[in-house]
């Protein structure tokens, strides 16, 4: 346990309560926060086993739900932890709260940090694994969810209402029994009640009702997912699996034919075989890469962190910085590409970094034809210091100013010749720079671009400037807050609308400004993405900025956002790459 959570070896001293052992698991308590919560991890895994956490559903728990499972497991790949939620099984005392203060459930209280891992989440446990997935995606390698939904309808709430009318006793032998063994008659009653009301009051809020933002918080996740449901699931029909499956950016759906809510113990076998299966097509084999890392460079393994820091490998790409003009512009790119591949250079938009922008997107892209590049523009992400200068004395704003240090990278890396996929105002710099320098230029990609900043759009950029860096939603808020701090984000958010609104009052990006010129003279081919459900730059800029460019084509993403590389990656990435194979010879 201590190699998944955040724990150091003397905090061993407060692992408390009787530790049961079976020669697959063991079963304890440790103190986490400032609860005592009880969990099972197996045994007997190798050392390099990819760590999978089990979250029970409603009054589910280790002892009902996890235990009778653990013997069809895979142990020689996977370790596999499972945990009695706050308040549930053996996790008491407390009693578990439900409708905390400040939360919209009980199970956001259930966000606790663990290195990296897999989780598989049942019914109202896949809300703890969706939030985790959606705030930690650095953490979390993939996601199983089994009996869960994307919201709460009508129907979901009858069943909620009828199952509280008729009490705990509507609860099935032999989960009824297990339940008073394990709470007592009277306390069974009780959570019984507040958590069906818990249930029905989540209907009734906007996050978790149709179309609400918990659906958000799902699109937002990154990770692949396997969607798991029975096709006789008494509480939630086989439409809210299909509806949980298309939210995801991407994921599987497997219907257990005649299976129910608890599949997982009715139809043990196939509910195991097909995680399992899914586990294995996603998380890669582990290399120990510390020996090949020793073999390039003289550093004893202690030092490893402090190179690190400098340069970050994995896979499939590198992460390092370089010295361009007078700056130290720190960048990505791919490994393993063919020796002929065409280099593609990715330009973030507005507080776009690496982190939060490119990597994600990485393991999708075509390594083999393509060389990927990417950068963090002067005083963004780890291009720092100094920190972002905006509307910069010269220049119309900070895009323009980066023109001069993206070209300069691009040249002392060697890249004569190169394609620009740019997003947002990134595409400003992209524009740019194939308009100065065509013979360098072999094609431009951009997504949210614009070809001019209408009036619509400067009330966008000022009510933004009024809710300020907060009305950011998650996971993108914290990932600037990590990045940044909180205090430089509110500037630097302060600082980079001011710019944009002073933009949309300039000559150069007015409608019929000078920007709109630039445009034309673009000679390259050129892609325009854009989501129909942009709610920066609506539709209509996406049809006038294709409409300015000689040589260009135009898709729309359904229902695609601001941030589609992110929430639609798979469209995404597979649009760009079939304009790069036509376009570039």
């Amino acid at each position: 346990m201590l190699g998944y959570c955040k724990l150091g070896p003397f905090d061993l001293l407060k692992i408390c309560g009787r530790v049961r052992f079976s020669s697959s698991y063991r079963e304890q308590q440790l103190r986490v926060l400032d609860l005592d919560i009880n969990y099972v991890e197996t045994l007997g895994n190798p050392q390099d086993a990819h760590p999978i956490l089990i979250i029970p559903g409603g009054l589910g728990s280790v002892e009902m739900d996890i235990k009778p499972i653990i013997p069809a497991l895979n142990k020689q790949k996977y370790k596999w932890i499972g945990w009695d939620a706050p308040g549930h099984g053996k996790s008491r005392p407390p009693t578990r709260s439900y409708l905390p203060s400040g939360y919209g459930c009980s199970y956001e209280l259930d966000n606790l940090g663990f290195e990296q891992y897999t989780i598989v989440g049942w019914s109202g446990g896949s809300i703890t694994a969706m939030m985790m997935a959606n705030l930690y995606p650095e953490r979390i390698s993939s996601l199983v969810t089994w009996g869960a939904f994307g919201f709460l309808g009508p129907d979901v709430v009858r069943a909620f209402k009828n199952l509280k009318k008729f009490g705990a006793l509507a609860s099935p032998e032999p989960r009824r029994s297990q339940m008073i063994e394990m709470y007592g008659e009277k306390l069974f009653q009780e959570m019984w009640i507040d958590a069906l009301n818990e249930l029905i009051a989540m209907n009734e809020t906007d996050f978790y009702g149709e179309g609400g933002s918990y659906q958000e918080t799902i699109k937002n996740i990154q990770c692949p997912a396997l969607v798991i449901h029975g096709t006789k699931d008494a509480i939630l029909p086989v439409s809210y699996a299909q509806h949980l499956n298309s939210l995801f950016g991407n994921s599987r759906l497997h219907l257990v034919n005649n299976g129910t809510h608890n599949l997982h113990l009715r139809e043990t076998n196939e509910f195991v075989s097909c995680i399992q299966n899914f586990l294995d097509s996603v998380i890669p084999l582990k290399r120990d890469t510390s020996a090949m890392m020793l073999g390039y460079c003289k550093l004893r393994p202690f030092e490893l962190p402090k190179f690190y820091q400098r340069v970050r490998f994995s896979s499939i790409y590198r992460e390092q910085k370089r010295r361009v003009l007078d700056l130290d512009i720190n960048y990505v790119e791919t490994f393993g590409n063919s020796q002929d591949a065409h280099p593609v250079f990715i330009l973030p938009g507005v507080f776009g970094s690496i982190e939060m922008d490119i990597k994600p997107v990485i393991p999708q892209l075509d390594n083999k034809n393509y060389k990927w590049i990417g950068w963090d523009p002067p005083g963004h992400g780890k291009s720092r210091p100094p920190t972002r200068s905006f509307l910069p004395p010269g220049y119309g704003c900070g895009y323009e100013l980066d023109v001069k240090y993206a070209a300069e990278l691009m040249k002392n890396l060697g890249f004569k010749k190169y394609s620009i996929v740019a997003w947002s105002c990134g595409s400003i710099t992209a524009m740019m720079m194939a308009n100065l320098y065509p013979e360098r230029i072999s094609s431009l990609v951009t997504w949210g671009a614009f070809g001019f900043l209408g009036a619509d759009v400067a009330r966008f950029f000022k009510n933004s400037k009024k809710y300020g860096v907060h009305a950011t939603p998650e996971p993108r808020r914290t990932q600037i807050f990590e990045m940044y701090g909180e205090k430089l984000s509110q500037k630097m958010w302060n600082d980079g609308l001011n710019e944009l609104i002073a933009m949309t009052e300039s000559n150069c990006y007015r409608e019929g400004g000078s920007y709109q010129e630039t445009i034309k003279n673009v000679e390259c081919p050129a892609l325009v993405l854009h989501g129909t459900k942009d709610a920066a730059f609506s539709v209509s800029y996406a049809h006038h900025l294709n409409s300015l460019l000689r040589n260009s084509r135009l898709h729309l993403v359904e229902n695609g956002t601001h941030n589609l590389h992110l929430r639609d990656t798979n469209e995404f990435v597979s649009c760009i790459e079939e304009f790069l194979d036509s376009v570039v010879s």
